[in-house]
């Protein structure tokens, strides 16, 4: 998890968030835990889950 955030954060700047476009295939090519990552990325206010709803009502 360590690795994971900090290939998430080498390139991160103040002010910006990471969103799940970016961060799923960055983690899922590598074999890194994505779930986790994120959970830590939304504590620190840095995470946006910008995936569609599978169901739109």
């Amino acid at each position: 998890m360590n690795r994971a955030l900090v290939i998430v954060l080498s390139g991160f700047r103040e002010g910006e968030s990471i969103r799940y476009s970016d961060l799923f295939p960055v983690l899922r090519i590598r074999g890194l835990p994505f779930v986790r990552t994120a959970e830590v990325l939304d504590r620190l206010g840095l995470f946006v889950d910008d995936r569609a709803p599978a169901v739109d009502q």
